[in-house]
């Protein structure tokens, strides 16, 4: 073996398995319930309510509206409907509600950033059309 090729072992032996395993508190079962909760807040969770309020905040205060809408929803603590929440035994609850709420709050906070961008552009163009 070459002599610069024992640190390259070493640094793979210690670095790969680390770079590749699971976070601590993740298990198999864990990691399946969060997943199950982000498909479900992708298939059942509405964000219409963010991208309106964020059409009308944009035209409003224009991109400062923007950022307090986008701000706002991204403190929002969204938890899924009674009717989508599977039984107890299925899932670890948890971890299901961990990932339903993390998507959740991403289609939240994308829906109020586009609601206020095309409001702060209907804002501009309607002030250019008034002021010309």
């Amino acid at each position: 073996m070459k002599a610069w090729m024992k640190p390259v072992c070493i640094l793979l032996a210690v670095s790969v398995p680390v770079l590749y395993s699971l976070p601590a508190y993740a298990d198999v079962s864990c990691f399946n319930s969060q997943l199950k909760g982000e498909q479900d807040a992708a298939e059942h969770h509405s964000s219409s309510k963010w991208l309106f309020g964020g059409i009308v905040s944009g035209m409003v205060l224009g991109l400062i509206g923007t950022v307090i809408i986008t701000a706002t929803s991204a403190g929002s603590n969204p938890s899924p409907g009674a009717q989508v929440l599977p039984e107890e035994n299925e899932v670890e609850m948890t971890c299901y509600l961990n990932g339903s709420e993390s998507k959740a709050r991403t289609e939240n906070v994308v829906a109020a950033v586009m609601g206020g961008l095309v409001g702060t552009v209907l804002f501009v163009g309607l002030y250019i059309t008034i002021t010309d």
